[in-house]
């Protein structure tokens, strides 16, 4: 039996009624099937997890790391 439930690559939570406007599922790359589909939510941490900060004395610089898809390479469409 194949689950057709459509879920989040990340958490792998599915769309439920309240999350459909707040935290739509949404696909930003070429991937197919179960790895299509991330929550907005979702996005925006992974977004976070790319962020890399460097300090000095009066300084801090941010500069965020490739955000192509691990998966199918594609950059991602942010």
């Amino acid at each position: 039996i194949i689950d057709s439930t459509i879920c989040c690559r990340y958490c792998f939570n599915d769309l439920n009624d309240e999350d459909k406007i707040e935290n739509p599922l949404v696909s930003l790359c070429t991937c197919k099937g179960g790895s299509r589909y991330i929550h907005y939510r979702c996005v925006k941490q992974w977004m976070n997890l790319k962020l890399n900060i460097k300090e000095s004395k009066n300084v801090k610089n941010f500069y965020f790391k490739s955000f192509n898809c691990e998966i199918c390479k594609v950059p991602k469409i942010v």
